[in-house]
């Protein structure tokens, strides 16, 4: 009976690590090259629909990390005008607070404006501000999809040093776009996120194939004594 019950715990061990490893395989490294396929299986929050101007109505924000990367990555889908290519460009902010207070107007805090340029080959302009509004840096890329591609989607990073964070630190965020309605994604309150960069899958196997042979050497020992 005891054996039995080591096998069955094996057995279910093994399940959960394929069921695990799968997860991790669906989900691709993020590239900032204004491609978009790389975001599935990605954490995500959907905000309805037709609450704003289509230009400004966000419909989804995405954030991960990557395999020893120190980056934030991040990538906004807004509504957009349609079946029509969207030229409208649009400014978001990201707001984080870094101290998990709820309070985003600190030094310590941070805020992220977005402008992206679909007309301008996807153009994304970065502006980093600390929480009480005084300027960090900025940076630039055609991150977002150019008008010809829809106009929709736009994805940026910052990373920990500069937002002068540490990996796993709990952390508050929203979104928000101005436009001539604005739109807030989640409509209220915030989004908590402990960023950590993904181990290789390598390391993850090791850790569950040692707690297995851990668990099941100690309930050998137990069923001996």
């Amino acid at each position: 009976m005891g054996k039995f019950k080591i096998i069955t715990g094996t057995i279910v061990m093994c399940l959960f690590l394929l069921a695990f490893t799968g997860n991790l395989l669906a989900a691709s490294p993020i590239t900032l090259d204004g491609q978009f396929d790389d975001w599935e299986g990605q954490a995500c929050m959907n905000d309805r629909a037709y609450d704003s101007n289509p230009s400004g109505d966000i419909l989804k924000f995405y954030w991960a990390t990557n395999d020893d990367d120190s980056n934030l990555y991040f990538m906004i889908e807004r509504r957009g005008w349609g079946d029509e290519n969207d030229p409208v460009p649009t400014v978001y902010r990201l707001n984080l607070d870094l101290s998990d207070n709820g309070i985003y107007h600190n030094g310590n805090d941070r805020y992220l404006l977005i402008q992206y340029h679909p007309f301008l080959d996807g153009l994304v302009a970065i502006d980093l501000y600390k929480g009480n509004g005084k300027y960090m840096k900025s940076y630039s890329g055609n991150w977002g999809e150019s008008t010809p591609g829809g106009g929709r989607k736009c994805e940026f990073s910052v990373s920990m040093d500069d937002l002068h964070m540490f990996p796993a630190q709990s952390i508050r965020m929203y979104v928000e776009s101005y436009h001539i309605i604005n739109d807030r994604c989640p409509d209220s309150g915030d989004i908590q996120w402990s960023p950590i960069p993904i181990m290789p899958l390598w390391a993850l196997i090791s850790i569950f194939v040692v707690a297995l042979l851990t668990g099941t050497y100690f309930i050998r020992k137990r069923m001996k004594a």
